[in-house]
């Protein structure tokens, strides 16, 4: 009986040891398991550099889409009858006075040369009836020629006279014509288009070619009929095609409005108006090109604005992070108006002062604890 209380003592030490053990154990899986949460419940802040929400008089502005066209665009006619010798071809660049369009000129040539040799022979029948007609005169002093005989040698002298001015005239209008057998460029340009090549015959109202001034280029927008006092001749506007440059800038001009066309169309209700596009453009741009301008209109408002970088595009708006006094993050949505340089008008849950967060707010959720960077001065 002894022997089985010592080993129910010994079985019930056991059961201490176990017991203490389980719980030691417990305890430090415990601790274990619950340091990494108290850790995520305190995340580091995130550091933001913030800017402040300004307000500024907006001027509103109306984009309107216009055609490039040239300033100096011709059609070239034939003028005159006849066959072709050349005609430049398309794309080719021709300077002021230069030849876009050349005739065989041998068969005018040679009409020229045949009615020089007729004015000669009139000159020599004319001066025959000039003496004659003097000869005639003295014998009529004399009453040895007869009235008739000197009234038929004068009237035969003067249609020879009107013949040889028939002649001479001939002769300018010939030369005339071979004047037309090369067609120069009235402007430094470019031939756009041909329509017939060496060796055809053409009629003097056929079109040949087209020729392009591509130096001189000017914007044809319409705009809207109640902004027509909005707009004046010599404004500047900003013209943009939405091109960008090799080294990613945007393909941006100045030009001015040189002519405003004071008559609205019935059924748009627009006005049109032609802005000078300058010429460096020329290297961006060609006539036919679409391009946009923005007409500022006289009135402004005020409104409130945050810098570019403050926005943050999303599918399902566009938001800004307002950083609260105890800097915590807050997304606000917004909606965005005109822009000015480098700052955009928004409407939203904002007021003038606040701060918004410029750089590092792309992954900040709501409520994130920041470090504030203050912008540079």
């Amino acid at each position: 009986m002894q022997t089985s209380g010592r080993s129910s003592a010994t079985l019930s030490s056991r059961q201490r040891l176990q017991l203490t053990a389980g719980i030691v154990l417990a305890a430090v899986i415990y601790a274990v398991s619950t340091t990494p949460a108290r850790a995520q419940t305190e995340p580091a802040a995130v550091q933001v550099q913030i800017d402040r929400v300004k307000e500024f008089s907006v001027q509103p502005k109306v984009k309107v889409a216009g055609t490039l066209h040239s300033r100096n665009r011709v059609a070239i006619n034939a003028g005159i009858d006849g066959q072709l010798e050349w005609v430049a071809e398309p794309g080719t660049a021709i300077a002021q006075g230069q030849n876009i369009v050349k005739f065989n000129a041998r068969p005018l040539a040679l009409q020229l040369a045949e009615q020089q040799a007729i004015i000669k022979r009139n000159q020599v029948q004319l001066q025959y009836l000039g003496r004659e007609a003097k000869r005639i005169e003295a014998l009529r002093q004399n009453n040895n020629a007869s009235l008739d005989e000197l009234e038929r040698i004068q009237s035969r002298r003067d249609l020879a006279a009107g013949d040889l001015a028939i002649a001479r005239a001939r002769v300018e209008q010939i030369k005339e014509r071979l004047e037309r057998t090369e067609i120069k460029a009235p402007f430094n340009g470019t031939v756009t288009e041909r329509l017939h090549r060496g060796g055809e015959e053409v009629n003097r109202k056929d079109l040949i070619a087209r020729f392009l001034d591509t130096d001189h280029l000017e914007l044809r927008v319409f705009v809207p009929v109640k902004h027509f006092s909005q707009v004046a001749v010599g404004d500047t506007l900003t013209l943009s095609s939405g091109d960008t440059t090799y080294d990613g800038h945007n393909v941006v001009f100045e030009g001015k409005v040189r002519v405003i066309v004071p008559n609205a169309d019935v059924r748009s209700q627009t006005f049109e108006v032609r802005i000078d596009v300058p010429v460096p453009a020329t290297r961006h741009w060609t006539a036919g090109q679409l391009v946009e301008t923005a007409i500022p209109l006289k009135y402004g408002k005020n409104a409130l604005a945050v810098p570019r970088d403050a926005l943050l595009l999303r599918r399902d708006g566009t938001y800004v992070v307002l950083i609260d006094n105890q800097n915590k993050a807050h997304r606000v949505k917004v909606t965005v108006g005109n822009a000015q340089d480098q700052w955009v008008s928004v409407s939203g849950r904002l007021a003038k002062g606040d701060r918004v967060a410029v750089r590092g707010a792309e992954r900040l959720k709501e409520g994130d604890k920041v470090t504030v960077t203050e912008p540079a001065a």
